[in-house]
């Protein structure tokens, strides 16, 4: 009989678990090798991919220069070795251009161009209701007739009284009229003189105001400033015309137009690159409509101020052999052509 407080064999409940073998352990090693290395592959790629694309950004930011210009340099291949080229983009922009409108404010009553129409320097481009002031302007007539007129009726009475006065003279020389009479001869003549000077100022006010009622009437006529091509209409046939668009119904302009032959490439360089742009030097010009055609053009002005928003300076651009196709607002890419290096030393 055992005895309860003999203590129990547990060996019998221990579970006999056998060895991993040692080829496992060499399978699982591998695999995590294999891994590894493929980890670091792809980390590697990884790294070398994003710095491709860094300096891509980088050479894309240093070629652009604010919203509408961009440049970027590169090198022309030439007989004496290279030439270097600074590219610049911007738009064809009219140096000579107005927004034309009347003086007076009132309704269009006459339009007598279109986009597109080549017009003269003084030429009628469109007239406001003017019936009121051409009235105005007969009437003012009229009173400058009367007063020349009046001027002749007093110079008439002038005369008669210079003869009268005399002969009273002589009268009086000889005892035969009083002095009283003598008296009222001098008092006619001299009211006589003052009459008409009366008159006379009287014609320099009717021609005053015969000059403003026409200088009234004339700005009721919208006239071309200059010789131009239209390149909008701004208001048609019975709209109101106000010269500073003082209500929202009212138009402060009939048309706009512009001289073609003060058309201009307008581009902006970075101003770490100005050093490099002078007056006077030679570029070449394309236009994004007309590709494959190349204009010569010339550095008229550096504007000499910088955009601190867009860190760059306006530079215009003049054609030297500009035609009919190149309009106003053209997108525009301008080669400036650099000194190389054997010139910079030779200069």
């Amino acid at each position: 009989m055992n005895n309860c407080f003999d203590k129990p064999d547990l060996s019998k409940l221990s579970i006999e678990r056998e060895a991993r073998p040692s080829s496992q352990r060499m399978i699982l090693n591998a695999k995590m090798l294999i891994a590894l290395t493929l980890g670091l592959f792809i980390l590697a790629g990884t790294i070398v991919k994003c710095s491709i694309l860094g300096q891509k950004r980088s050479e894309a930011s240093f070629t652009s220069a604010g919203t509408h210009g961009k440049e970027s340099s590169q090198n022309l291949g030439t007989a004496d070795g290279y030439q270097q080229v600074l590219n610049a983009t911007g738009y064809v922009v009219a140096q000579r251009k107005a927004a034309v409108s009347s003086k007076a404010t009132g309704r269009l009553a006459s339009l007598y161009v279109a986009e597109g129409d080549k017009v003269k320097q003084g030429q009628v481009l469109g007239v406001l209701e003017n019936e009121d002031l051409a009235a105005a302007v007969r009437q003012e007539e009229a009173n400058l007739a009367a007063v020349t007129s009046q001027i002749g009726f007093d110079a008439a009475e002038l005369k008669e009284a210079s003869l009268n006065k005399e002969r009273i003279e002589k009268l009086f020389a000889e005892k035969a009229v009083s002095k009283a009479e003598l008296d009222r001869a001098w008092a006619r003549h001299r009211q006589a003189v003052s009459r008409l000077e009366v008159a006379k100022s009287n014609e320099v006010l009717a021609r005053a105001r015969l000059e403003k009622a026409k200088v009234d009437l004339s700005y009721t006529y919208i006239l071309a400033p200059f010789d131009g091509t239209v390149l909008t209409k701004n208001a048609d046939v019975g709209e109101i015309v106000s010269p500073f668009g003082a209500s929202a119904t009212s138009r402060a302009a009939i048309v706009t137009i512009a001289d073609m032959s003060s058309l201009e490439v307008e581009a902006d360089v970075s101003e770490a690159n100005l050093q490099h742009i002078f007056l006077g030097q030679q570029c070449d010009i394309t236009l994004d409509s007309l590709p494959g055609k190349v204009y010569q053009g010339v550095v008229g002005k550096i504007v000499p101020t910088v955009d601190r928003a867009k860190a760059t300076v306006l530079t215009k651009i003049k054609f030297l052999n500009k035609d009919d196709d190149v309009i106003p607002e053209m997108s525009a890419k301008v080669a400036f052509k650099l000194k190389d290096n054997k010139q910079e030393q030779h200069d």
